[in-house]
């Protein structure tokens, strides 16, 4: 069930991607951070993948679990809380003692799976 539930996430994310219009726009994403330190590969368990990568793609964050994924973007108020467009999924970011990001919570649909950064 778990994993037809973040295959429908990731479906989602994609067509979110393709909307018409959608890569005629080339603004960039203006941050006041750096988001270069959410980048990075997490694993997970109890997904069908192992992996989900987090990358810096031209001033935005985009995700890729699997080869499919697309924009996170920073919710309104929140510092380490990111949404696929749709606001079907939600990415926060666990930091530890020195402020350096250690883990990630996945929030799909009210399922809450947790990975760890890699060095």
């Amino acid at each position: 069930m778990k994993k037809i539930i973040f295959l429908f996430f990731l479906a989602s994310a994609t067509v979110a991607i393709a909307k018409p219009g959608h890569l005629l726009n080339t603004s960039v994403q203006k941050t006041t951070f750096d988001l270069s330190e959410y980048a990075g590969k997490y694993k997970f368990e109890d997904l069908p993948f192992e992996f989900l990568e987090i990358k810096l793609t031209d001033g935005k964050l985009m995700v890729d679990a699997g080869g499919q994924g697309g924009e996170i973007k920073k919710e309104e108020g929140s510092e380490d809380v990111f949404k696929t467009e749709d606001g079907g999924a939600k990415f926060t970011f666990k930091r530890n003692d020195e402020k350096k990001i250690t883990k990630i919570t996945l929030d799909y649909q009210g399922t809450i799976f947790e990975g760890t950064k890699l060095p």
